[in-house]
């Protein structure tokens, strides 16, 4: 608030970028760790992002963040918020410079285990860090992969109260593995990841390609819901997928 006014942060594409929400949800964050007797936690959530500090163009051009007060607790929010701007700004950096070395096509690849309660939480989600690497290690994969980003989202039940906890993963892949003898299918990603977790029943694996086929205008609707603003190049991992990989956290709710 500046002088009695309230003031606003606007993208590029002229979207108001979502403090407030962050914030409101940053608030109930607070109440819970004061439930559970957490005071520190519950007073550095409270006061994330309740400075902030902007430069402001002369000729009234835009305004950028100099300074913020985030708590930088895990679980938070608007810290989570943040943090995906920086993800998706590293990502398309990464994924740019390797466009620029070979040509290469995107897959979106989501793995999953059964859902487990909070007290498994943890250790669910260290043994899917192992299964992991198992996973990445096999011959099938690395014959095929060229790199990977991979982000952990956990979700809630509300009915039962168990979380799922899942990965979802950017795959680079070189033009040739759709035609090739390498390629592989999706009962072969499913028994990849049920081999590398080594579990008797069947995960729930999703593969699919990062379409080439652009829709512009759905793109912009979705990097404006998620307060991503990216700029990007022709012939660039659309700006839309580095969000959709970007945005995974423990979600608010």
């Amino acid at each position: 608030m500046e002088n009695g006014r309230i003031l606003v942060d606007v993208s590029r594409s002229g979207r108001v970028r979502p403090w407030r929400e962050h914030k409101a949800n940053s608030v109930l964050l607070s109440e819970a760790f004061r439930r559970l007797q957490q005071e520190n936690k519950a007073k550095r959530v409270k006061e994330c992002g309740s400075v902030l500090t902007f430069g402001v163009c002369p000729e009234g051009h835009e305004k950028r963040l100099l300074f913020a007060n985030f708590c930088r607790v895990r679980l938070c929010p608007m810290c989570s918020w943040r943090r995906s701007l920086v993800i998706a700004h590293q990502v398309r950096l990464v994924a740019h410079e390797a466009a620029i070395r070979q040509p290469l096509r995107w897959l979106f690849l989501t793995v999953t285990v059964r859902n487990c309660s909070g007290d498994e939480l943890k250790n669910t989600i260290s043994w899917m860090m192992n299964s992991w690497h198992r996973f990445v290690g096999r011959k099938a994969f690395k014959q095929v992969v060229i790199g990977w980003f991979r982000s952990l989202e956990i979700t809630r039940n509300p009915v039962d109260g168990t979380y799922h906890p899942h990965y979802h993963v950017l795959l680079a892949v070189l033009p040739r593995y759709f035609k090739g003898k390498d390629y592989l299918t999706h009962a072969d990603w499913v028994t990849l990841w049920q081999t590398a977790l080594k579990v008797d029943y069947t995960p729930v694996v999703d593969v699919r390609t990062v379409k080439e086929k652009r829709n512009v205008e759905r793109e912009k609707e979705i990097l404006d819901e998620k307060g991503i603003e990216l700029v990007e190049a022709e012939g660039e991992l659309p700006a839309s997928a580095v969000a959709e990989i970007a945005k995974y956290s423990v979600k608010a709710g």
